[in-house]
């Protein structure tokens, strides 16, 4: 692995996971839960964007975008919201750790998007 994006996204892949059992082996269950949803839900959300820029590009290179992969572009940017959104009201259902779990999981994820577009130039 010689890239270093690749390699960012793998590290911040490996300490979301043992963020996410170090919350659940210290404040239990609903904690681990609430991290894996902010994490599950905010990447959600970014993947959302990258394919509708993505689609934008290629619109603007005047490469040819087909039908299907529009549609997905367009869908994944319209339910990126109604996503993270459920995700943080499933984290507010579990109870008092998990809320304060989804925001640090929401903020490891923005962090690695920092990280991984510092690395780009």
């Amino acid at each position: 692995m010689t890239d270093p994006r690749a390699r960012i996204l793998v590290c911040f892949g490996l300490i979301a996971v043992v963020l996410g059992v170090g919350a659940w082996v210290s404040w239990g269950a609903r904690s681990g839960l609430g991290f894996g949803l902010g994490v599950v839900g905010t990447s959600g959300g970014l993947l959302g964007w990258w394919f509708a820029i993505r689609a934008m590009g290629r619109a603007l290179a005047d490469e040819r975008v087909g039908c299907a992969g529009s549609t997905l572009a367009v869908l994944a940017f319209l339910l990126k919201l109604p996503v993270i959104l459920a995700c943080w009201r499933a984290a507010e259902w579990l109870g008092p750790p998990a809320p304060v779990s989804f925001l640090w999981g929401l903020a490891l994820v923005y962090c690695a998007l920092v990280s991984w577009a510092l690395v780009q130039r």
